[in-house]
């Protein structure tokens, strides 16, 4: 009877050595799982983030880009305006130039009335 117990005990602890690796098998792949969950997750949502920043940060470039085009064509407008009273201020001042020239050019003298020095001699 001693013999019979020993050798069920002894099958039973083999049996629970058997369930207990097969358990700590099971635990490392859940384990496992887990990790490659958690990290996919993470990826997914990492990826998701730089999706939104680069939609955002192409957001910004079109907003900078219209931004400085808009600038650019004040700046043009400012210029060609610049341009206009300048060209205007300059042919002001050629035409003054020209009547001051006109103003100060001898004027033809109508010959005198009456007799002159010489014919009256």
């Amino acid at each position: 009877k001693l013999a019979q117990d020993q050798q069920a005990i002894q099958m039973l602890t083999a049996r629970t050595q058997e369930l207990n690796e097969m358990l700590k098998t099971k635990v490392l792949d859940l384990q496992s799982r887990e990790r490659i969950a958690t990290q996919s997750n993470q990826t997914r949502i990492q990826t998701a983030e730089t999706l939104s920043k680069a939609t955002s940060m192409q957001k910004l470039a079109e907003l900078d880009h219209a931004a400085i085009e808009h600038l650019l064509d004040l700046r043009q407008q400012m210029l060609h305006a610049n341009l206009t009273i300048e060209a205007d201020a300059a042919a002001l001042y050629q035409a003054h130039q020209d009547n001051m020239q006109q103003q100060q050019a001898p004027q033809p003298q109508a010959p005198p009335v009456g007799p002159t020095p010489q014919q009256g001699a």
